[in-house]
């Protein structure tokens, strides 16, 4: 299992890369859509600080098993979590 702090590196960057892919589309849009961008920005933010902090508390330290089930759900989690954000991004452009 790599590190916690490691991952929440990646789930920064990933936010990060996000957001700049949100903020490109605002350069692209009307004023109109501006409140629809601050929607998305916002569901990006609340992504990272969520898979932040789920990254960090998880229960059963002492039973490796468990610790890989809760990553393998949060690695699936994060993925899924991410591909809809990409999903909203691509209607900003629509």
């Amino acid at each position: 299992m790599a590190s916690i702090k490691l991952l929440k590196k990646k789930i920064t960057a990933l936010a990060d890369d996000l957001a700049t892919a949100c903020l490109l589309s605002k350069a692209e849009l009307d004023e109109t859509d501006v409140p629809k961008v601050n929607a998305v920005l916002a569901e990006i933010y609340n992504f990272e600080d969520e898979f932040r902090q789920r990254a960090h508390h998880y229960d059963a330290k002492e039973n490796p098993k468990l610790v890989k089930k809760y990553f393998n759900k949060l690695y699936s989690d994060l993925e899924e979590k991410a591909l809809s954000i990409v999903d909203m991004i691509d209607e900003l452009n629509k």
